[in-house]
């Protein structure tokens, strides 16, 4: 087998792949942080009434 050859046989290294695994991860981690924000408030919200409660 001749380089020529060889070098068909090997693909191209393909860069969008770990992009996509960024775009993924990025969108994970927006959502996550929403679901944090949004739990963080909804407890807090519970928490001052059952303080206001006890008062």
């Amino acid at each position: 087998m001749t380089r020529e050859e060889f070098e068909r046989t090997v693909p191209e290294q393909r860069w969008y792949d770990l992009r996509i695994i960024e775009v993924i991860t990025s969108a994970v981690d927006h959502a996550a942080a929403a679901i944090g924000a949004a739990f963080a408030e909804e407890l807090e919200s519970k928490r001052n009434a059952y303080i206001e409660a006890a008062e």
